[in-house]
């Protein structure tokens, strides 16, 4: 288990994954990229398809976009 985490290795079974939409584990496995070059920074993180889809609008997701905003500060 500690070889896997060391290297990133995650695993996206059907059990654990299967009930979460292709845009949000899209969205996952961008922010979990191993390579910092190529993750996701916070800020276009807020802009993926996930948090623009229908589903979310009836939510209020300031606090969660002004928490990705303060961690990506430091």
């Amino acid at each position: 288990m500690l070889r896997k985490n060391k290297e990133c290795i995650i695993l996206y079974d059907e059990k654990n994954w299967g009930h979460i939409s292709t845009e949000a584990l899209d969205l996952v496995k961008s922010l979990l990229e191993i390579d910092p070059d190529k993750r996701v920074k916070a800020g276009d993180a807020l802009k993926h398809k996930w948090f623009l889809m229908d589903h979310n609008k009836s939510k209020d997701l300031s606090t969660l976009a002004d928490k990705i905003r303060y961690y990506s500060s430091k």
